[in-house]
């Protein structure tokens, strides 16, 4: 889904995924938060909702340490993802 679309529609509804809400996009955009402690993110490389672009601005901007599970989609339920999150947490 576009940025243009989500500022046309307002309010998009995803089948089995939280709604997109523009409102809700903008006061995210211009309030960023200012993070006082490293972050570490996982990231399923098939995610279809968050895009690799979106993730990697994301970790650029904020010094983040990202690290991506290969076939993982947004939620992780597939035995292989639960493992990759597993050995993730330990980790951390």
């Amino acid at each position: 889904i576009s940025l243009l679309k989500l500022e046309e529609e307002k309010h998009i509804v995803l089948e089995g995924y939280e709604p997109l809400d523009y409102i809700f996009y903008k006061f995210v955009k211009e309030n960023k938060v200012k993070y006082q402690k490293k972050i570490n993110v996982i990231y399923g490389l098939e995610d279809n909702l968050v895009s690799y672009d979106n993730i990697d601005s994301f970790v650029k901007e904020n010094d983040v340490i990202l690290t991506t599970v290969e076939k993982g989609k947004h939620f992780f339920k597939d035995d292989f993802e639960i493992k990759a999150l597993k050995e993730w947490l330990r980790k951390e």
